[in-house]
Parts: structure tokens; C-alpha cells; sequence
């Protein structure tokens, strides 16, 4: 579940999880930002860590990985060898 959809659900405010979880208010809405797509964000490990712990883990690491975009391009480094 979507960090967006767990506030959603359980009539939580970004300022109100904030204060439950200790994750910074800042972060919630950067969080919530890259559920809706609007950007792309990827928390550090230890903000993972204290919203699983808060939601009980109704959120998991997945679900705050960033959502990259079926038609978005991933460029490849292609390594070419010398005298070939």
C-alpha cells in the first residue's frame, strides 16, 4: 500500500504521521508526491525503516521505491573494448 493510501485510510494528516513515525513532515510530502507521480523520490533506509514500523507494515520498501513509468527510457552504458 501507497503511503498516500495508508494516510488516506486512516485519516491521517502528513503532520499528524509525522509526529507518530519521526519521519520529517518535509519527507511525508515528498513521499506522497512520487505515490502520485507528480516526482520521483527515494527515501533513505532509515526512513523506510520508521514508516514500516509506524504503519506496522501496512507499508513496506516497495511501496516507497519509485514508481518509474512504463514509457520512460533507461539509457544504457554500453562499454566498447579497444582494438576490436
Amino acid at each position: 500500500m501507497k503511503l498516500s493510501e495508508y494516510l488516506h485510510k486512516n485519516k491521517l494528516t502528513q503532520v499528524k504521521f509525522s509526529q507518530v513515525s519521526g519521519v520529517d513532515q518535509a519527507t511525508i510530502s515528498r513521499i506522497c508526491k512520487a505515490d502520485a507521480g507528480e516526482t520521483q523520490y527515494m527515501p533513505r533506509p532509515e526512513t523506510i525503516h520508521l514508516i514500516q514500523s509506524a504503519t506496522k507494515r501496512a507499508v513496506v520498501g516497495a511501496d516507497l521505491l519509485p514508481n518509474f513509468n512504463a514509457n520512460q527510457k533507461i539509457k544504457e552504458n554500453k562499454v566498447t573494448s579497444a582494438g576490436g
